[in-house]
């Protein structure tokens, strides 16, 4: 297990839930819903250069009406009121969320050139789903990335257990410094976010 930077009042310990993963823990997630199939795939979905255009998609991608199905939501009450699909600036906050999606760690001025922490928690997590992060560099757009990661991770302490908020652990690089636009989506959840890489 790593730690990672931690969410308000959790210990964060990446434990995968993959295939190598005890069944013990599966029955986090939820399972694959009958409407996945119907869902756009994000792996092909286009880069979007400009703010206009990805809140565009976000207004346009499938929304879940149900409540979040994160576990021992405890101090992620985040989820209690709903935020727009907008692209948002991470500022000087170590957590940032957008639409569906509640993300940390690396977020305000991540080092261009070598993999980065973030957290990625998606409002409905599911077995079937994968993260899927776009993103295009602003400041001119000259640089892209894709990033897709199918192993989650559980927040919890080692003598509590594994009971807090399911979520992606990744080690993005971003290629070059300047601002990027980063979509991330899994399944029906969509966010935006405005990114310093330096």
């Amino acid at each position: 297990m790593r730690a990672l930077s931690a969410l308000p009042g959790f210990m964060l310990c990446a434990s995968g839930l993959g295939a190598q993963t005890p069944s013990m823990y599966m029955n986090i997630l939820a399972p694959r819903p009958a409407f996945a199939d119907s869902l756009p795939n994000a792996a092909t979905a286009p880069i979007r250069f400009d703010i206009a255009t990805a809140e565009a998609e976000g207004a346009e991608w499938p929304k879940r009406a149900e409540p979040t199905f994160q576990p021992g939501s405890g101090d992620a009450d985040h989820w209690t009121d709903p935020v727009p699909r907008r692209c948002t600036t991470a500022g000087s906050s170590n957590t940032v969320r957008s639409g569906d999606f509640v993300i940390g760690g690396d977020v305000n001025g991540a080092a261009s050139g070598r993999e980065v922490k973030i957290w990625w928690e998606p409002k409905h997590p599911a077995a079937s789903f994968s993260l899927v992060v776009r993103g295009a560099r602003l400041d001119p757009v000259v640089d892209t990335l894709r990033y897709v990661n199918s192993e989650w991770a559980v927040a919890g302490s080692p003598r509590v257990g594994l009971t807090g908020p399911i979520f992606y652990a990744s080690g993005i690089a971003f290629p070059s410094p300047g601002q990027w636009l980063v979509i991330a989506t899994s399944g029906p959840d969509w966010g935006c976010f405005v990114l310093t890489a330096y």
